[in-house]
C-alpha cells in the first residue's frame, strides 16, 4: 500500500489531544501496540503512531490509520513528535527516570526493628 504523507499542519495541542484519546479509549482499530519504541509523556508510555495518526486525521480530511505511514527512527512520524518536543524512548528502556528510584531501605533478614 503507498504511504500518505502526514500533514505539515500538526500542532502540539493535537498531539496532547490523541494522547488524551489513547489514555481514555485505548488503542484505535487500525492500529497495533508499538514494537520498537514509545512515547513517554507524564510517566506513561504511548505509541507514538496512534498519536500522530489520529492528530493527523484531525487536521485533514483524511482517516489515517498505520498502514498510511511509517513509524521509527528518521521517520515522519518521529519527526512531528520530536519537532513538538515529545520524548520517544525504546521498548527496552524500563526506567526512564532512574534518579526518581527510591533507595529502598537496607534491612537484614530476620532483624527486629
Amino acid at each position: 500500500m503507498p504511504r500518505t504523507p502526514l500533514p505539515d499542519d500538526i500542532e502540539r495541542n493535537n498531539l496532547l489531544d490523541a494522547i488524551r484519546a489513547l489514555a481514555e479509549n485505548g488503542i484505535p482499530d487500525g492500529y497495533g501496540e508499538s514494537t520498537g519504541y514509545d512515547v513517554l509523556f507524564e510517566g506513561r508510555r504511548y505509541p507514538p503512531k496512534p498519536i500522530v495518526g489520529l492528530a493527523a486525521t484531525a487536521v485533514s480530511s483524511f482517516n489515517y490509520l498505520g498502514k498510511h505511514f511509517t513509524g521509527g527512527v528518521d521517520s515522519a512520524c518521529f519527526r512531528v513528535l520530536e519537532k513538538h518536543g515529545f520524548e520517544i524512548i525504546t521498548k527496552s528502556d524500563v526506567s526512564p527516570f532512574p534518579d526518581e528510584i527510591e533507595e529502598p531501605e537496607g534491612h537484614t533478614e530476620g532483624m527486629v526493628n
